[in-house]
């Protein structure tokens, strides 16, 4: 093991963060293996895992939870077992990837949608996590505001979701903005988890530039690690225009770093999974071009 992600493991044991096995094959799924056709082999995952001394017992129960769930599916040819995301996962994964990999939606029009729970109780669980993902963030149980982007393409909600009831407004007036956002239950969630991931994203970027360059699984792990770090933080937060984020708002340095260290590492890790020994065929298929366009706009 490279002494830069030994480092950065323990970097990441310091701050109290805990590596949930199941949910770091979802982020090797999602990552890395979706694009290059979805299906691995479960040895080939074993290399990836076992390099970070996470243990076949521990893979093999995630790997049964992630079935069970039907996130992923399996199937046996010989002695070998492969896996791939379900269609439902496939669905679930592209939606998290427009979130983790485009920092913004496309330029805001100043107007507001306005959801407002029908139900004495407020948002059920359902609907609450159908609003974040369309990116309202709640200011109490009853309503949920989110900057109206539909022009743009990029949609917010289906309106026809029951329970909740959706307007649109624009502010009049003096706009009261900064006032607005800091009544709103996400606004301050996820700054300090944006300033841990700067720290320890700063240091791995300075040894980094220390070092010869990382190669091989010590790249891909880099690459999956700082990812599966990010995108807990990415998926708890809404995506919200520049102009609403304050100029000192601790994502904008968070986004920087992982867009220039993701791209450091994506060359050697990919060279690594071109070889690698993962589908009933044999080797993966080819990354696709549209990596590079990864974090950029």
């Amino acid at each position: 093991m490279h002494k830069i992600l030994e480092n950065y493991l323990e970097s990441q044991s310091l701050l109290g963060s805990k590596l949930s096995v199941w949910s770091l094959v979802v982020t090797i799924f999602g990552d890395a293996i979706v694009p290059r056709g979805g299906v691995l082999r479960l040895g080939a995952l074993q290399q990836i895992t076992d390099h970070i001394g996470i243990s076949n017992n521990a893979l093999r129960t995630a790997m049964s939870r992630l079935a069970s769930d039907g996130w992923l599916e399996r199937q046996r040819l010989g002695r070998a077992s492969f896996y791939n995301p379900s269609a439902m996962a496939a669905s679930e994964n592209k939606e998290a990837s427009d979130i983790i990999y485009r920092f913004f939606p496309a330029d805001w029009n100043g107007n507001w949608l306005f959801a407002v729970s029908t139900g004495s109780e407020g948002f059920c669980p359902a609907n609450r996590a159908k609003l974040h993902l369309a990116d309202f963030a709640f200011q109490n149980r009853k309503l949920a505001i989110a900057p109206d982007y539909r022009f743009s393409g990029e949609g917010n909600l289906n309106f026809n979701s029951a329970g909740i009831s959706v307007f649109e407004a624009r502010s009049l007036g003096i706009n009261n903005t900064n006032e607005l956002l800091d009544s709103l239950h996400f606004h301050h969630d996820c700054i300090e988890l944006y300033r841990q991931f700067s720290v320890s994203a700063e240091k791995l970027l300075i040894e980094l530039n220390k070092s010869r360059e990382v190669s091989g699984l010590d790249a891909l792990l880099l690459r999956l690690l700082l990812l599966h770090q990010w995108r807990r933080i990415v998926l708890k937060d809404v995506r919200w225009p520049r102009e609403l984020r304050s100029p000192d708002w601790p994502g904008f340095s968070a986004q920087s770093l992982i867009r220039e260290i993701y791209h450091r590492l994506l060359t050697p890790s990919e060279a690594w999974l071109s070889q690698l020994d993962a589908t009933p065929e044999g080797l993966l298929p080819s990354a696709p071009e549209t990596l590079i366009a990864r974090f950029e706009h």
